[in-house]
């Protein structure tokens, strides 16, 4: 009858799935190549999620800033004239977005969209409704035709490649943010697989760290469809920034403990040599060692290399 003996583990599987424990834990098994292949999957998954948010949030407030926009609005030299004669005028508005044209990025201006843009005269300031704000200034050697008419031929000839040139910049974003993140998880895979008797390895916790990215990534996908479906405000999906980085790490101490214990990986060889030997029918042990052998000796007959043992009475065959 022949054994065989069942040695497998999470990572001997030919698919895994990095999305769970078990498959995340098979994942340290894959070749670069896959490894490759699987990340630009998930980062063109989660830049596609990102892209439709875009569109159906900001786009179109863009494209109703280029309709209200002045014939006189132009930008050369660092300076922007909108060609409004009121110091803010609205350019478009939702609740996510708001594009205002003021003459003084300090103007206050009601404040009702999730996130305000001013369009000064010397910079251009981003602001938030949880009160932070960034502002850039003009590049001096811009010239450039900002009026309504040159604004909406523009838009028309380049707005079929905006989808695709945002999603293939959101995929190196992303596949640059999760090889920086991956180290830095990696220096806390490492030493707690070693603490709870597991050691893969750097490689191994490099390439585990990336699941545990992946995994953040699809959370913070989902908070995006939230947030652009209105079901979640924008504190909301800030908070989400720090917090896939905590449902990562969490995912990763549940992943290390499905990987395979040192004892495990160091054991093989002995349960291989036990199955040959039950597979052959040889009872294991030393052969020569009295009362080792399952079966007894032949009647009538002692140990011919025993001293102590009692020798035969020799018959006679004439008596």
């Amino acid at each position: 009858m022949e054994v065989h003996s069942d040695d497998s583990h999470p990572g001997d599987h030919d698919f895994a799935f990095p999305l769970t424990p078990f498959g995340a834990a098979g994942f340290i098994h894959v070749s670069g190549v896959r490894l490759f292949v699987t990340s630009l999957i998930f980062a063109v998954s989660v830049a596609l999620v990102f892209v439709w948010a875009v569109s159906l949030c900001y786009q179109p407030v863009v494209e109703k800033a280029f309709e209200n926009s002045s014939e006189d609005s132009i930008l050369a030299d660092g300076v922007y004239y909108s060609g409004f004669n009121s110091p803010f005028t609205k350019l478009g508005a939702n609740q996510y977005l708001e594009i205002w044209a003021v003459d003084s990025t300090e103007t206050q201006t009601p404040h009702t969209a999730h996130i305000r843009c001013l369009l000064g005269p010397n910079r251009i300031r981003f602001s938030s409704e949880i009160g932070y704000y960034t502002e850039f200034a003009y590049p001096e050697s811009w010239f450039t035709q900002t009026g309504r008419s040159s604004l909406l031929s523009f838009w028309a000839t380049t707005e079929r490649f905006v989808p695709f040139l945002l999603a293939i910049l959101f995929t190196i974003i992303i596949l640059s943010l999760w090889a920086v993140l991956a180290v830095l998880y990696m220096f806390f895979v490492a030493p707690f697989s070693s603490m709870v008797g597991r050691n893969p390895g750097l490689t191994a916790c490099y390439k585990l760290s990336l699941c545990g990215c992946f995994f953040g990534g699809v959370v913070f996908a989902i908070a995006a469809l939230l947030y652009a479906m209105d079901h979640m405000s924008l504190l909301m999906i800030t908070s989400f920034i720090p917090g896939q980085a905590l449902a990562a790490l969490c995912f990763l101490m549940l992943a290390v403990f499905c990987l395979p214990s040192t004892r495990e990986i160091s054991s093989p060889a002995k349960s291989k040599s036990k199955s040959k030997s039950s597979s052959s029918g040889i009872p294991a042990g030393n052969p020569f060692k009295a009362g080792s052998l399952s079966s007894p000796p032949p009647s009538g007959g002692g140990n011919p290399f025993d001293k102590s043992s009692k020798p035969r009475k020799k018959s006679n065959p004439f008596e």
